[in-house]
């Protein structure tokens, strides 16, 4: 089964993730112009597609790590080279998002205890303790999407029960 598709900026690649079990997900690069599928990591670790960088050589992925709970790494896209974990919290079930145009940036998300799942930025360079983007009561940050002058998010959220898209 294959979920979390993200086009990559110039729309000829996709990053996807394979479900190939409990805990068990790998990213692949999809070349959209051949048709061909190239895994990025080995196939019995816990890799989930992000978002691309601007220059569209590098992935934002979430990973399992060595302490049980899922962290923000860089994935080289070209499928060489080892996933750069970036560090951020404790919190759990982080996942990446966008990055922002000029590439310093990264939305991702995390559940936050006694809330839900919030909207961060981390440095996406050295990561760092993310910085609360959308922390609104509900889920916040699924799809959040960043405007091309990088002064606008958008994001889905289900503040007042229902999902509703924000700016």
């Amino acid at each position: 089964r294959w979920i979390g598709l993200q086009l990559s900026n110039d729309e000829r690649r996709a990053a996807i993730a394979q479900l190939a079990g409990h805990f068990v997900a790998r990213v692949a690069r999809v070349d959209l112009d051949r048709g061909l599928v190239a895994p990025l990591t080995p196939a019995n670790a816990y890799c989930y597609s992000g978002g691309w960088s601007p220059d569209d050589r590098t992935l934002a992925v979430a990973v399992l790590g060595e302490s049980g709970r899922e962290e923000i790494a860089l994935l080289p896209a070209h499928g060489t080279g080892p996933l750069r974990v970036l560090p951020t919290s404790t919190n759990l079930f982080k996942s990446a998002g966008r990055w922002s145009p000029d590439g310093k940036t990264i939305v991702i998300t995390q559940i936050v205890p006694g809330s839900d799942r919030d909207l961060f930025t981390i440095d996406a360079e050295h990561g760092g303790a993310p910085r609360p983007l959308a922390d609104d009561p509900g889920s916040q940050g699924q799809d959040a999407t960043i405007s091309a002058d990088g002064r606008w998010v958008t994001y889905d959220s289900e503040e007042g029960g229902t999902r509703q898209r924000f700016v």
